[in-house]
This record gives C-alpha cells, sequence and structure tokens, in this order.
C-alpha cells in the first residue's frame, strides 16, 4: 500500500514539475475553450478612422469586407475572441497606437497585430516613411543595404506595436505585363529575388517583428489581378518547382515565420474546378507543409478578394481555408459564420480538435514570440522615434544606390560645365518645381519647361521654338504610374515629342522617374537614366549622377530582352 501511494506522490509531482516547464502558449491553451480557440485563427481587418452605424454593418462587411465598424471589432473580439486584427488603408501612426492599445484592452488573450509594410509603414500610414519598393531594390548591388532596410522596417513596425508584417514578397515577377506584383518584385531573377528577399526578413526578424513571404505558390507570372478575379496559372509542375517555388524554398530554409498564399488557379497541382490555391489541401497541406517542411504560421491572402468571393461564400471560403491547412484567416468576411462551420466540423469529427490545438499553439507561440503576453501595449512617445534623421538617411541611400545607367553611347553623362550653356531642362508631368529640377537649375543655371503628360500642340510649338539653339536637352519623365495599360502614364505625344527633338540633331538626356518595363516604349538608343521612383530622394539622386557629383550604382533587376532583343 505503501508502494501506491509513493507512485501517486510521483505522479502528482511529476505533473506540477511539467506545468512549471510549460510554456506561457502551453499553458493558455490548456485554459482555453473551444470557441475561445477558434477565435485565434483570425485576423480581423479595421482601420483607425472608420465609424459605421450598427445597421450598415452587415452590408458593409459583405460590400466591403475591409471597412469594419470598430464596435463590431469590439464585438468580435468579445464574443468570437479573435486572435488578432491587420491595420488597412490610410491612417495615421497615433491613430493606430490609440486603437492597438483600445483593442488589446477588450481582449483576453493579447492580439496579434498585422500590417502591409512592404516598403514601410508609408505603404498604409500617412505620416510613416515609404521606402523604396522592391523592383527599386532588385537594382541595389550592396546587399548590406537590403538587410538595413529590413531592419528599420521592423524596427518602426515594432514600436508602433505591429507584430507580424506580411513582407517581403517574393514573387519572381517573370511576366512584364503583371498588373499587380510589378514594382513589388525584387525582378526577374529567382536568385535575386531569393537573396533579397532573404535579407530584408533577417533583417526585419531580428528587428524583433514576424517576416511573412508572399505570395505562394508565386503570383509573379499572372496576367490577373486576383483583387479582381482568379488568375490562372499554367505552368507546369516541374516549371513551378523549378521557378516559383525557388525563393520560398529558400526562406523557409532561413528560417522565416509565416507564409501567405495566394488565390491562383493552378491546375498542374489541383484541378478541383475554381478552388483557389489557398483554399486547396494538396496545396496548402501536401506541397507546403509536409513536402517544403514550413513549420510556420501560414496565413492567408485577404479573404475579402474577388478571387475567392466571386466562387465562395463568406463563411463556407474561410471554413474551407481551415479545412486546407491556414492558420491564420486574413481578413474574413464573416467570423460568426466560419466559427460555427468549424465548431460543426469538429463535432462531427471531420477535423479532430488535436490539429485545431496544433495550429492554435503555433499562433500562441509567435504572439509569445513577440513578447505580447508581456508587453500588449503602446506606448505613444514611440511616434518620436519613427521618422529618424537616420531613416531618411537611408532611404537617400537606397535610391543612390539603385539608380541606373541604362546606356549612354554619346557618352552624356555626367553632363560637362562646359556644355551647361547649350542645355535646358525639360519636365514632362510631374509637379511643379521638382526636387530635379531645382538641384539642376540650381547647378546648372539652365532654362526650364513643364510639359503636361497630354502635351497640347500650342505648347508643344511654343516650347520647340525656345530651344531651337539648344544641343542638349535633358527630359526628366515625371508623375509615371504602374499600369502597363496606360503605358505608365507616358502619352503618344512624348514619344513624338522625343523624336521631333531626335530628328533636329538634339542630344537626349532622358531620365525615367518610374517602372524599368517602361523602357520597352523607347528605342534602346534614346534611354540614358532610370531612377525608378517618383519620390524626391529618386530625383536628387538622378540630378546629382547628371552633374557627376555621384555614379549611377544599379543595375537593371530586370532582362531587357522582353522588349530589346
Amino acid at each position: 500500500m505503501q508502494y501506491y501511494w509513493f507512485l501517486i506522490l510521483n505522479i502528482l509531482i511529476s505533473s506540477m514539475l511539467c506545468a512549471q516547464n510549460q510554456s506561457w502558449a502551453e499553458k493558455t491553451l490548456t485554459t482555453m475553450s473551444l470557441r475561445e480557440k477558434i477565435g485565434q485563427l483570425f485576423m480581423v481587418a479595421t482601420c483607425a478612422n472608420l465609424h459605421m452605424h450598427e445597421e450598415t454593418i452587415a452590408k458593409a462587411i459583405l460590400e466591403s469586407p475591409y471597412l469594419m465598424n470598430h464596435d463590431y471589432i469590439e464585438k468580435l473580439i468579445k464574443e468570437y475572441h479573435i486572435g488578432g486584427l491587420i491595420f488597412l488603408y490610410k491612417q495615421n501612426i497615433n491613430q493606430q497606437i490609440m486603437l492597438t492599445n483600445l483593442f488589446q484592452k477588450i481582449s483576453t488573450i493579447p492580439l496579434l497585430i498585422g500590417q502591409d509594410a512592404e516598403w514601410g509603414l508609408g505603404m498604409r500610414l500617412y505620416d510613416g516613411i515609404s521606402f523604396p519598393r522592391n523592383m527599386t531594390l532588385g537594382a541595389i548591388q550592396d546587399e548590406s543595404l537590403i538587410y538595413d532596410l529590413g531592419y528599420e522596417i521592423g524596427r518602426q513596425c515594432k514600436k508602433i506595436g505591429v507584430h507580424i508584417n506580411f513582407a517581403p514578397v517574393i514573387d519572381i515577377n517573370t511576366n512584364p505585363e503583371n498588373p499587380i506584383i510589378h514594382m513589388r518584385s525584387f525582378g526577374d531573377d529567382k536568385k535575386r529575388v531569393a537573396q533579397y528577399g532573404i535579407l530584408l526578413m533577417q533583417g526585419m526578424q531580428d528587428a524583433g517583428i514576424l517576416a511573412c513571404g508572399k505570395h505562394f505558390t508565386g503570383h509573379g507570372n499572372t496576367y490577373t489581378d486576383s483583387h479582381a478575379k482568379l488568375p490562372l496559372v499554367l505552368q507546369t509542375r516541374e516549371e513551378l518547382y523549378e521557378n516559383e517555388f525557388y525563393p520560398f524554398k529558400q526562406l523557409i530554409n532561413a528560417g522565416i515565420a509565416a507564409i501567405m498564399t495566394a488565390h491562383l488557379k493552378i491546375p498542374a497541382l489541383d484541378s478541383t474546378p475554381y478552388l483557389p490555391s489557398s483554399l486547396s489541401y494538396p496545396i496548402v497541406t501536401d506541397l507546403l507543409k509536409k513536402e517544403l517542411g514550413f513549420s510556420g504560421l501560414v496565413v492567408t491572402d485577404g479573404m475579402g478578394m474577388k478571387g475567392i468571393t466571386k466562387y465562395h461564400k463568406p463563411g463556407y471560403a474561410e471554413f474551407k481555408a481551415f479545412l486546407a491547412g491556414a492558420d491564420i484567416i486574413l481578413c474574413p468576411l464573416d467570423v460568426p459564420k466560419t466559427v460555427a462551420l468549424i465548431e460543426q466540423a469538429i463535432e462531427d469529427k471531420v477535423i479532430s480538435e488535436e490539429e485545431l490545438n496544433q495550429r492554435v499553439l503555433k499562433i500562441l507561440k509567435a504572439k509569445e514570440r513577440m513578447n505580447v503576453h508581456t508587453s500588449r501595449f503602446v506606448d505613444n512617445k514611440n511616434t518620436l522615434v519613427i521618422n529618424t534623421f537616420y531613416a531618411h538617411q537611408l532611404k537617400q541611400a537606397l535610391f543612390n544606390n539603385a539608380t541606373s545607367v541604362v546606356t549612354d553611347e554619346q557618352n552624356l553623362i555626367p553632363l560637362a560645365s562646359k556644355k551647361y550653356d547649350d542645355s535646358v531642362l525639360i519636365q514632362i508631368g510631374g509637379t511643379i518645381p521638382s526636387e530635379f529640377e531645382k538641384i539642376l537649375k540650381s547647378a546648372m543655371n539652365i532654362p526650364s519647361f513643364h510639359i503636361s503628360t497630354d502635351m497640347p500642340q500650342q505648347t508643344i510649338d511654343y516650347v520647340m521654338q525656345k530651344i531651337n539653339n539648344k544641343k542638349t536637352i535633358i527630359i526628366a519623365l515625371l508623375g509615371m504610374n504602374q499600369n502597363i495599360k496606360t503605358n505608365f502614364g507616358i502619352h503618344e505625344k512624348t514619344h513624338q515629342f522625343i523624336n521631333d527633338l531626335k530628328n533636329k540633331g538634339k542630344k537626349i538626356i532622358i531620365t525615367i522617374f518610374g517602372s524599368p518595363y517602361s523602357l520597352r516604349l523607347f528605342e534602346k538608343e534614346n534611354i540614358l537614366l532610370l531612377a525608378y521612383e517618383n519620390d524626391p530622394e529618386a530625383q536628387r539622386t538622378a540630378a546629382h549622377v547628371i552633374l557627376g557629383n555621384q555614379q549611377a550604382l544599379g543595375k537593371l533587376p530586370v532582362n531587357t530582352k522582353f522588349f530589346w532583343d
């Protein structure tokens, strides 16, 4: 009898020691109800500056799923125990911090806060810094700058209470006519995309936030925007393994915390009609989790995108994403319906509660890794250390290292001072005066002219008359867009104007503040300088390259064979 009491005592002591050794995540999981566990799967979209009346909420969620009322968010936290929030649309940093603290106070279990900060907080916040897009970064040869950028973006995210940044984009932009990835990609070389994705990811995670690579299986070779409809990917399984999967495999091996699944139709991987890859068990679980060995957080792309909603009803789509293997359902349209479906599926043993527990534990461990359980609230004084002098210096350094000389057959760059008297600056589009114009005019004391993109004939005639005796024409193409269908905002009259100058024997320095794919619209010998973006820092760099104050250190991140060979 004494032996049995001794055995029971040993079991009790072992249980107590085991409980003491449990992490916060493990302990929390043991205390949660089924409803609380299911709630952790949802990261709901919100905005810091939006208010709606209660009677319009249901309609608004269905029509504009990202526009959710704050009272409704509070209801989802209290009644459905949602696990996180993603802040969308433009607002300011103080608004977001205030709302983060409000919602964190309401939630029993600390919330995981996410944001799309692909090129920094400026992507979503009015007063955040917008760093260069990935395509611009792809031109940079100094790889240490990419890590530095990742660290700075991560630092800023952490300061405002963001725990997971849905970046980096690691799609290979192999299709120049891609309407959605484009400047969000590091380029069309899979090794460059993977390497720069790793550096950006490592910087962010070293700064103390979670990085999320997207959009698995790869959105770079599509002709359709999945926000508008379901894109069709026609590559074979072998082609996908060789190209699209490559960056994801590399980042998985490098330890990325999360991967976002795209809404794509990929017959080579799952032939089920109208089934997006994000809802496919063979793609999410068999391929990503088992075959590629990814054990981190699997996050869906936004569930309100029409690549999903066109074929799958709210609630049912989220449920299918869960069955496919998603850990976090992003921007769900109908949380109550999804919760009911998951509860019923567990009761019917379609999926086990143990499988749910495994996914919830991953989410809780991610929260623990971010120390959300000990420091969920944000100090509003942190806003003072966001737009720092260093951050602006880093942004300028990135553009300094990205700006590229495409071709300079006449050796016009840098422009010798003895040619200043024969030079003139013509700015097409953009704001007046531009940073580019101010620097060149100050240094060269040359005349300048502004022409709108649609170029009224009267203006063209006037400018042609005024520059008739000038030999070197510096043309700045500003105010461009990223829409290939509109030729990036470059009007046909611009081409005619440039050709007329060329026919008159003028030496032309064209500086493009836009996509490298816009090079296809020009003859190779006419293109000299590519500055990639419209930012004042990009304009500053381009001007100083023309003046010879610095070199153009970047190299094109895309292969010109698509439009010149």
